[in-house]
């Protein structure tokens, strides 16, 4: 089981700058199109969604938690690209609701696409409570079948080869008893 502080830490490490990076690609891009100028209430406002987002990580992983593997490595790649891909949803649910979006709803927006996607990203490491086995387990069940499978001799010999001696097979009549 993933302890709470460390998804709060991998939150803080790997989402949380990967939700910095697009807010500052996305301001940057659009104050140099509509030649903007951010002041202090729009840098409180991308905070606000920021802490949502943020939020919606953290809860939907501690939610997920106990059935989580170890093996989903939130401190890696995942976390970031779960903030960056969070941060795209929250534009698009803001895209279809139409503006002018209330400060509150815009927030509950940002809390739903942090939680849902983290979920998403982080569901094919969720496992069943009665069956806990790591990865490497089943990786050494599938080299297990292929080495017994490697033992047993061909059923038929592949076209073109020729086998060392010019006798057929003998075959065994099939009886209908």
């Amino acid at each position: 089981m993933i302890s709470i502080s460390s998804i709060v830490v991998a939150g803080l490490k790997r989402f949380a700058p990967g939700v910095v990076y697009f807010f500052i690609a996305s301001l940057v891009f659009t104050a140099s199109f509509k030649a903007l100028t951010i002041g202090p209430s729009q840098i409180g406002s991308v905070f606000q969604l920021g802490a949502s987002l943020f939020a919606g990580y953290v809860a939907a992983l501690v939610a997920m938690r106990k059935r989580i593997g170890s093996d989903a490595a939130l401190d890696g790649r995942r976390s970031t690209l779960a903030g960056f891909a969070a941060t795209c949803a929250l534009l698009g649910l803001e895209v279809l609701h139409g503006s002018p979006v209330a400060r509150s709803l815009n927030c509950l927006f940002a809390f739903g696409a942090g939680a849902g996607i983290s979920a998403l990203l982080f569901s094919p490491w969720v496992t069943s409570p009665t069956r806990r086995r790591s990865r490497m387990e089943d990786l050494d069940d599938v080299e297990i079948m292929k080495s017994l499978l490697a033992d047993r001799p061909p059923i038929a010999e592949p076209r073109g080869s020729q086998s060392k001696s010019k006798t057929p097979r003998q075959v065994s009549p099939i009886r209908a008893d």
